[in-house]
């Protein structure tokens, strides 16, 4: 799974993706200051930011 995310953020390595995977795994959401990562899990609608808590 986490292959299939970095492959459709365009993202060369799938380190940054398992958080996404594992998420998305879970139905659960993903607090990160991260602004890439904040981007791809946007994407997907599986991100919070951390001032939204």
């Amino acid at each position: 799974m986490a292959w299939q995310l970095a492959d459709e953020l365009g993202w060369a390595k799938t380190y940054d993706a398992e958080y996404l995977a594992l998420a998305s795994l879970l139905r659960c959401q993903l607090v990160t200051i991260d602004a890439r990562l904040h981007r791809g899990a946007a994407r997907l609608g599986l991100v919070v930011a951390p001032t939204d808590l």
